[in-house]
């Protein structure tokens, strides 16, 4: 099998080449509706299991 050499100094690297500059990407990834959805549920599933805890605790067992 043969080796194929290139000359180095004809080539252009990463950085010499002429790439015409694009417009930055800056949009977030996930929406902003999303995230607050997200907290609301996570805000959600801490608190009613703990406040149903408390309120069936206090309501129906007598609340020792």
């Amino acid at each position: 099998m043969a080796t194929q050499r290139r000359i180095i100094n004809a080539e252009k690297t990463v950085l010499d080449k002429d790439d015409q500059p694009k417009q930055s990407n800056i949009t977030p990834a996930v929406p902003a509706s999303v995230i607050m959805k997200l907290l609301g549920f996570t805000f959600a599933m801490v608190t009613c299991p703990i406040g149903m805890y408390f309120l069936t605790r206090d309501k129906l067992y007598g609340g020792e």
